[in-house]
């Protein structure tokens, strides 16, 4: 009897590629407690002071290390098991999360509401920046802003040769 739970137990520990793609495709909403374990786990495997493979480790073993006792049992519960094992999960979420922001950026630019276009012409401006399609004016010496009229005629006539002879050679090329 006991043999038969020990593999019940083995079997709910190390589920199996069609368990894996099922629990995938289910939602698990981990505890703040759980996400600080997985977070140490995972910056102990980074440190290389463990083995990326959550099942080389006694999970006794590794609940002192993180010092998370509840952690063999979390462990038995095959949702918490996939999600702790994947180091990958917040690159994931931020891919899911701008996929979301996409969407939304859509519905928006799709909004023809009057009350809507300023919140259409900010999206697309967010939208441009991120495509680097929007055209910024760029200032070469923040200090030419900051001069008198009177400081900014002399730095141009300073500036004028230099800048004229420059331009002369490189038409020359």
């Amino acid at each position: 009897m006991s043999t038969e739970k020990t593999r019940k137990q083995s079997k709910a520990a190390k589920p199996s590629v069609d368990e894996t793609a099922k629990i995938l495709g289910q939602a698990f909403r981990p505890l703040p407690m759980q996400r600080q374990a997985k977070t140490r786990y995972w910056a102990l495997v980074s440190e290389q002071a463990l083995l990326e493979d959550l099942d080389s480790h006694d999970p006794y073993e590794l609940a002192r290390t993180l010092q998370c006792p509840a952690l063999p049992a979390w462990l038995q519960n095959p949702q918490f098991r996939v999600w702790f094992g994947n180091k990958h999960e917040h690159l994931q979420r931020i891919e899911y999360l701008f996929d979301l922001a996409l969407d939304a950026a859509e519905q928006i630019l799709q909004n023809e509401d009057p009350k809507a276009q300023s919140a259409r012409v900010a999206m697309i401006k967010v939208l441009s920046d991120l495509a680097n399609k929007r055209r910024t004016e760029k200032v070469a010496d923040t200090q030419i802003n900051q001069m008198t009229p009177e400081q900014l005629r002399a730095y141009i006539e300073k500036q004028a040769p230099i800048l004229l002879t420059t331009s002369k050679s490189e038409e020359d090329k």
